[in-house]
C-alpha cells in the first residue's frame, strides 16, 4: 500500500469517528440547551429571592428586614 492509501484510510476512519461523535454529542447538546432554557424561564421554588418575597408577603419579616436581606442577596449574586 502506498502513502496515499494509508492517509486515505486514516482519513476515512477519522470521518467515521467524527460522525459517531456527532451522533452522540448533538442530542446531548440539545438536551442541555433545553434543560438550561427550562431552568432559566422556570426558576426553582427554593430560589433565594422567591423565598424572601414569600416571607415578606406572609408577614414573617418586616420591610426593613426584607430590604436588608435583598441587598445582601444581590451583593452575593
Amino acid at each position: 500500500m502506498n502513502a496515499v492509501g494509508v492517509v486515505a484510510g486514516i482519513g476515512g476512519i477519522l470521518v467515521h469517528v467524527l460522525a459517531l461523535l456527532s451522533l452522540l454529542l448533538i442530542p446531548v447538546g440539545i438536551v442541555l440547551v433545553i434543560a438550561g432554557l427550562i431552568r432559566y424561564f422556570w426558576p426553582r421554588e427554593d430560589d433565594p429571592h422567591t423565598i424572601l418575597q414569600r416571607r415578606y408577603a406572609a408577614g414573617d419579616i418586616s420591610k426593613s428586614e426584607y430590604e436588608e436581606l435583598l441587598q445582601d442577596l444581590e451583593g452575593h449574586s
